[in-house]
Protein backbone atom coordinates (compact mmCIF):
# COMPACT_ATOMS: atom_id res chain seq x y z
CA UNK A 1 0.00 0.00 0.00
CA UNK A 2 1.91 3.14 -0.91
CA UNK A 3 2.04 6.00 1.48
CA UNK A 4 1.34 9.52 1.21
CA UNK A 5 4.45 11.22 1.18
CA UNK A 6 5.56 14.86 2.48
CA UNK A 7 8.57 16.54 1.87
CA UNK A 8 8.90 18.68 4.33
CA UNK A 9 10.87 21.94 4.51
CA UNK A 10 14.31 22.31 5.46
CA UNK A 11 15.50 25.53 7.00
CA UNK A 12 19.26 25.46 6.54
CA UNK A 13 21.32 27.76 8.98
CA UNK A 14 24.91 28.56 8.64
CA UNK A 15 27.57 28.55 11.66
CA UNK A 16 30.78 29.35 11.42
CA UNK A 17 33.39 30.71 13.91
CA UNK A 18 37.13 30.95 14.11
CA UNK A 19 37.22 29.67 17.73
CA UNK A 20 36.77 26.17 19.11
CA UNK A 21 36.67 26.92 22.73
CA UNK A 22 40.41 28.14 22.88
CA UNK A 23 40.83 26.99 19.77
CA UNK A 24 39.20 26.07 16.25
CA UNK A 25 35.49 25.04 15.64
CA UNK A 26 34.80 23.78 12.61
CA UNK A 27 31.86 24.72 9.85
CA UNK A 28 28.44 23.66 10.98
CA UNK A 29 25.99 23.46 9.09
CA UNK A 30 21.92 22.98 10.76
CA UNK A 31 19.01 21.52 8.64
CA UNK A 32 15.91 21.99 10.51
CA UNK A 33 14.56 17.99 9.57
CA UNK A 34 11.48 16.67 11.16
CA UNK A 35 12.90 13.95 13.46
CA UNK A 36 10.37 12.16 15.08
CA UNK A 37 11.05 8.91 13.07
CA UNK A 38 13.13 6.10 13.71
CA UNK A 39 16.50 6.17 11.56
CA UNK A 40 18.34 3.12 11.05
CA UNK A 41 20.72 3.92 8.31
CA UNK A 42 22.44 6.82 6.80
CA UNK A 43 25.08 6.74 3.47
CA UNK A 44 26.04 9.65 1.20
CA UNK A 45 26.64 9.34 -2.54
CA UNK A 46 27.52 11.21 -5.79
CA UNK A 47 25.84 14.01 -3.85
CA UNK A 48 23.03 12.64 -2.53
CA UNK A 49 22.22 11.47 1.10
CA UNK A 50 19.87 8.12 1.65
CA UNK A 51 18.40 8.22 5.13
CA UNK A 52 16.63 5.16 6.29
CA UNK A 53 14.28 5.88 8.17
CA UNK A 54 12.14 2.77 9.65
CA UNK A 55 8.41 3.03 8.61
CA UNK A 56 8.67 6.11 6.66
CA UNK A 57 10.63 4.53 4.33
CA UNK A 58 13.81 6.56 2.71
CA UNK A 59 14.55 9.91 2.71
CA UNK A 60 16.66 11.42 0.25
CA UNK A 61 18.37 15.11 0.40
CA UNK A 62 20.47 17.10 -2.07
CA UNK A 63 24.17 17.31 -0.59
CA UNK A 64 25.96 19.26 -3.37
CA UNK A 65 26.26 22.43 -1.15
CA UNK A 66 26.37 21.63 2.34
CA UNK A 67 25.09 25.55 3.42
CA UNK A 68 22.08 24.45 1.31
CA UNK A 69 21.12 21.28 1.93
CA UNK A 70 17.36 20.27 0.24
CA UNK A 71 15.07 17.67 1.23
CA UNK A 72 14.20 16.50 -2.79
CA UNK A 73 12.03 13.11 -2.17
CA UNK A 74 11.75 9.75 -0.76
CA UNK A 75 10.84 6.78 -1.51
CA UNK A 76 7.44 5.03 1.13
CA UNK A 77 5.66 2.25 -1.46
CA UNK A 78 6.14 0.10 1.75
CA UNK A 79 3.14 -2.25 3.48
CA UNK A 80 1.60 -1.49 6.02
CA UNK A 81 3.65 -2.68 8.65
CA UNK A 82 7.13 -2.84 6.78
CA UNK A 83 10.11 -1.02 8.09
CA UNK A 84 13.37 -0.21 6.73
CA UNK A 85 16.65 -1.36 8.28
CA UNK A 86 19.48 -1.00 5.63
CA UNK A 87 20.13 0.98 2.41
CA UNK A 88 23.01 0.54 0.14
CA UNK A 89 23.88 2.71 -2.79
CA UNK A 90 26.02 2.26 -5.80
CA UNK A 91 26.30 4.18 -9.11
CA UNK A 92 22.00 4.08 -10.16
CA UNK A 93 21.53 1.08 -8.63
CA UNK A 94 19.72 1.18 -4.37
CA UNK A 95 19.14 -1.89 -2.07
CA UNK A 96 16.72 -1.17 0.40
CA UNK A 97 16.14 -3.82 3.19
CA UNK A 98 12.92 -3.92 5.31
CA UNK A 99 11.43 -6.42 7.65
CA UNK A 100 9.63 -8.07 4.81
CA UNK A 101 11.78 -8.01 1.78
CA UNK A 102 14.32 -6.47 -0.29
CA UNK A 103 14.07 -3.65 -3.09
CA UNK A 104 16.00 -2.48 -5.74
CA UNK A 105 15.59 0.63 -6.87
CA UNK A 106 16.62 2.45 -10.44
CA UNK A 107 18.44 5.96 -8.60
CA UNK A 108 19.31 7.42 -12.17
CA UNK A 109 16.92 10.23 -11.28
CA UNK A 110 17.32 10.87 -7.40
CA UNK A 111 14.11 12.89 -7.10
CA UNK A 112 12.06 10.11 -8.56
CA UNK A 113 13.15 7.11 -7.06
CA UNK A 114 11.42 3.87 -9.30
CA UNK A 115 11.84 -0.29 -8.06
CA UNK A 116 12.44 -2.28 -10.26
CA UNK A 117 12.29 -5.73 -8.41
CA UNK A 118 12.55 -6.98 -5.45
CA UNK A 119 13.12 -10.40 -3.10
CA UNK A 120 11.41 -11.65 -0.10
CA UNK A 121 13.45 -12.20 1.95
CA UNK A 122 14.58 -10.25 5.90
CA UNK A 123 17.39 -9.79 7.03
CA UNK A 124 19.49 -7.34 9.26
CA UNK A 125 22.05 -5.43 6.49
CA UNK A 126 22.68 -5.42 2.69
CA UNK A 127 25.80 -3.38 1.05
CA UNK A 128 26.12 -3.39 -2.94
CA UNK A 129 29.34 -3.32 -5.07
CA UNK A 130 30.33 -4.11 -8.51
CA UNK A 131 27.13 -5.85 -9.50
CA UNK A 132 26.76 -8.09 -6.40
CA UNK A 133 24.32 -7.62 -3.49
CA UNK A 134 25.50 -8.81 -0.15
CA UNK A 135 22.69 -9.52 2.63
CA UNK A 136 22.79 -11.09 6.16
CA UNK A 137 19.45 -12.76 5.92
CA UNK A 138 17.31 -13.83 9.02
CA UNK A 139 15.43 -17.36 8.71
CA UNK A 140 12.32 -15.96 9.77
CA UNK A 141 9.73 -13.09 8.20
CA UNK A 142 8.58 -10.84 9.25
CA UNK A 143 11.83 -9.92 10.91
CA UNK A 144 12.42 -6.90 13.08
CA UNK A 145 16.04 -5.45 14.56
CA UNK A 146 14.82 -5.86 17.99
CA UNK A 147 14.08 -9.05 17.12
CA UNK A 148 16.72 -11.20 18.92
CA UNK A 149 19.13 -13.17 15.88
CA UNK A 150 18.97 -17.12 16.56
CA UNK A 151 20.28 -17.61 12.89
CA UNK A 152 21.55 -15.97 9.54
CA UNK A 153 22.73 -16.88 6.57
CA UNK A 154 25.48 -14.83 4.01
CA UNK A 155 23.74 -14.90 0.80
CA UNK A 156 25.41 -12.90 -2.45
CA UNK A 157 23.09 -12.14 -5.15
CA UNK A 158 23.70 -11.16 -9.07
CA UNK A 159 21.95 -7.84 -9.48
CA UNK A 160 24.21 -6.97 -13.27
CA UNK A 161 20.30 -7.06 -14.33
CA UNK A 162 18.50 -5.83 -11.40
CA UNK A 163 15.14 -7.02 -13.31
CA UNK A 164 15.79 -10.33 -12.22
CA UNK A 165 18.43 -11.44 -9.12
CA UNK A 166 19.97 -14.37 -9.22
CA UNK A 167 21.08 -16.08 -5.89
CA UNK A 168 24.93 -16.89 -6.46
CA UNK A 169 25.69 -18.39 -3.29
CA UNK A 170 24.58 -18.77 0.16
CA UNK A 171 26.47 -20.47 3.55
CA UNK A 172 24.73 -20.88 6.70
CA UNK A 173 25.31 -20.88 10.41
CA UNK A 174 27.51 -17.69 10.51
CA UNK A 175 25.57 -16.21 12.75
CA UNK A 176 26.35 -12.70 11.51
CA UNK A 177 25.52 -9.35 13.64
CA UNK A 178 27.38 -6.95 11.51
CA UNK A 179 29.78 -7.32 8.02
CA UNK A 180 31.63 -5.02 5.96
CA UNK A 181 33.10 -6.23 2.39
CA UNK A 182 37.03 -4.82 1.76
CA UNK A 183 38.70 -6.36 -1.40
CA UNK A 184 38.13 -10.42 -1.34
CA UNK A 185 37.25 -10.48 2.29
CA UNK A 186 33.98 -10.34 3.92
CA UNK A 187 34.61 -8.86 7.55
CA UNK A 188 32.11 -10.02 10.35
CA UNK A 189 31.41 -10.24 13.80
CA UNK A 190 29.57 -12.95 14.82
CA UNK A 191 26.50 -12.67 17.30
CA UNK A 192 29.25 -14.93 19.81
CA UNK A 193 31.45 -11.82 19.50
CA UNK A 194 33.82 -12.89 17.50
CA UNK A 195 35.84 -11.27 14.71
CA UNK A 196 36.17 -13.46 11.45
CA UNK A 197 36.91 -13.15 7.75
CA UNK A 198 34.67 -15.04 4.76
CA UNK A 199 36.92 -15.48 1.45
CA UNK A 200 34.75 -14.07 -1.23
CA UNK A 201 37.78 -14.70 -3.89
CA UNK A 202 35.19 -17.07 -5.75
CA UNK A 203 31.70 -15.67 -5.19
CA UNK A 204 29.83 -19.13 -5.98
CA UNK A 205 32.17 -20.26 -3.02
CA UNK A 206 32.78 -18.34 -0.44
CA UNK A 207 35.00 -20.14 2.19
CA UNK A 208 35.31 -19.01 6.22
CA UNK A 209 38.72 -18.54 6.89
CA UNK A 210 40.65 -19.64 9.50
CA UNK A 211 41.68 -17.09 11.36
CA UNK A 212 43.57 -16.63 15.11
CA UNK A 213 40.03 -16.19 17.24
CA UNK A 214 39.47 -12.15 18.13
CA UNK A 215 36.79 -12.10 20.83
CA UNK A 216 35.73 -8.54 19.98
CA UNK A 217 31.91 -6.79 19.33
CA UNK A 218 30.74 -3.85 17.88
CA UNK A 219 30.41 -2.13 14.70
CA UNK A 220 32.93 -2.58 11.96
CA UNK A 221 34.39 0.17 9.18
CA UNK A 222 36.99 -0.50 6.76
CA UNK A 223 39.86 1.76 5.30
CA UNK A 224 41.83 0.27 2.96
CA UNK A 225 44.62 -2.43 4.53
CA UNK A 226 41.98 -1.74 8.07
CA UNK A 227 39.64 -2.57 9.66
CA UNK A 228 38.00 -0.76 12.63
CA UNK A 229 35.73 -1.44 15.66
CA UNK A 230 33.44 0.69 18.41
CA UNK A 231 32.81 -1.53 20.91
CA UNK A 232 31.39 1.15 22.89
CA UNK A 233 34.36 1.90 25.15
CA UNK A 234 37.24 0.34 23.14
CA UNK A 235 37.80 1.40 19.15
CA UNK A 236 40.21 -1.36 17.88
CA UNK A 237 42.31 -1.31 14.49
CA UNK A 238 42.83 -4.61 13.02
CA UNK A 239 44.85 -5.26 10.06
CA UNK A 240 43.84 -7.23 7.42
CA UNK A 241 46.39 -6.62 4.69
CA UNK A 242 47.33 -10.32 4.74
CA UNK A 243 44.35 -12.48 3.45
CA UNK A 244 43.31 -14.52 6.21
CA UNK A 245 45.43 -13.24 8.75
CA UNK A 246 44.13 -10.40 10.42
CA UNK A 247 46.14 -8.64 13.60
CA UNK A 248 44.61 -6.46 16.16
CA UNK A 249 47.02 -3.63 15.85
CA UNK A 250 45.51 -0.85 18.08
CA UNK A 251 43.81 0.50 20.82
CA UNK A 252 41.52 3.76 21.55
CA UNK A 253 39.50 4.19 25.14
CA UNK A 254 37.05 6.30 24.17
CA UNK A 255 36.32 7.33 28.00
CA UNK A 256 32.47 6.29 28.13
CA UNK A 257 30.83 4.19 30.06
CA UNK A 258 29.65 1.86 26.93
CA UNK A 259 26.87 3.16 26.17
CA UNK A 260 27.54 4.27 22.44
CA UNK A 261 25.25 4.03 20.11
CA UNK A 262 28.29 2.06 17.65
CA UNK A 263 27.75 4.70 14.73
CA UNK A 264 30.96 6.25 13.54
CA UNK A 265 32.56 6.78 9.93
CA UNK A 266 36.27 7.21 8.33
CA UNK A 267 37.39 9.54 5.95
CA UNK A 268 41.12 9.76 5.07
CA UNK A 269 43.57 10.00 8.51
CA UNK A 270 40.09 11.11 10.43
CA UNK A 271 37.48 9.32 12.10
CA UNK A 272 34.22 10.71 13.63
CA UNK A 273 32.54 8.68 16.21
CA UNK A 274 28.88 9.27 17.67
CA UNK A 275 28.49 8.66 21.58
CA UNK A 276 25.35 9.22 23.20
CA UNK A 277 25.36 13.59 22.88
CA UNK A 278 29.28 13.56 22.20
CA UNK A 279 30.65 13.54 18.42
CA UNK A 280 34.60 13.40 17.97
CA UNK A 281 37.51 13.42 15.79
CA UNK A 282 39.98 10.97 15.89
CA UNK A 283 43.91 10.43 14.40
CA UNK A 284 43.70 7.65 12.62
CA UNK A 285 47.01 8.37 10.43
CA UNK A 286 48.88 5.46 12.48
CA UNK A 287 45.92 3.19 13.31
CA UNK A 288 48.64 1.75 16.09
CA UNK A 289 48.26 4.61 17.96
CA UNK A 290 45.16 6.09 17.37
CA UNK A 291 44.82 9.46 19.28
CA UNK A 292 42.40 12.44 20.06
CA UNK A 293 41.48 15.55 17.82
CA UNK A 294 38.99 16.76 19.93
CA UNK A 295 35.46 16.76 20.78
CA UNK A 296 33.10 18.71 18.55
CA UNK A 297 30.13 18.67 21.09
CA UNK A 298 32.33 21.81 22.59
CA UNK A 299 31.84 23.37 19.19
CA UNK A 300 27.80 22.49 19.06
CA UNK A 301 27.63 24.29 22.31
CA UNK A 302 29.91 26.99 21.67
CA UNK A 303 27.45 28.08 18.83
CA UNK A 304 24.23 27.42 20.90
CA UNK A 305 23.46 24.29 19.48
CA UNK A 306 21.33 21.42 21.34
CA UNK A 307 21.24 18.62 19.00
CA UNK A 308 20.57 15.73 21.62
CA UNK A 309 21.26 12.40 21.18
CA UNK A 310 23.48 11.97 17.90
CA UNK A 311 22.19 8.80 15.75
CA UNK A 312 24.48 8.15 12.88
CA UNK A 313 26.75 9.16 10.48
CA UNK A 314 28.37 9.30 7.11
CA UNK A 315 31.18 11.18 5.68
CA UNK A 316 31.50 12.92 2.18
CA UNK A 317 33.31 15.57 0.52
CA UNK A 318 35.01 16.26 3.88
CA UNK A 319 31.83 16.68 5.37
CA UNK A 320 30.37 14.78 8.31
CA UNK A 321 26.55 14.14 7.72
CA UNK A 322 25.26 13.42 11.29
CA UNK A 323 21.53 12.72 12.34
CA UNK A 324 20.48 13.35 15.60
CA UNK A 325 17.34 13.83 17.98
CA UNK A 326 16.94 17.67 17.07
CA UNK A 327 18.41 17.81 13.45
CA UNK A 328 20.49 16.88 10.85
CA UNK A 329 23.99 18.38 10.65
CA UNK A 330 26.65 19.15 8.81
CA UNK A 331 30.29 19.24 9.91
CA UNK A 332 33.16 20.34 7.95
CA UNK A 333 36.36 18.00 8.25
CA UNK A 334 38.40 20.54 6.31
CA UNK A 335 41.73 20.88 7.63
CA UNK A 336 40.95 18.40 10.55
Amino acid sequence: MKKLFLIFPIMLVLYSCTFWGATNVPQIWFADLYFNENYTDIVCFNNYCYIASGPNGLRILDISDPSDCKEITGFTDLGLEEIIHSTSIEGEIGVILSNENIKILDFSNASSPVMISSVAVSGTQVFVRDDLLFVNEVDSLPYTLNTSVSETDFVIYDIADPLTPMEISRISGLNISNFIVSGDQVCYINTGQYFKILDISDITSPEEMETNPIKIYGKLVSDDNYVYLNSGTVIYSIDISISGAPVLKGRYYTGTDGNMNGNFAVSGNSMIFLAGNRVSLLNISDPVNITDRGDFLASFRYLGLSPGDFLSVDVYNENAFILSEHGFYIVSMAGY
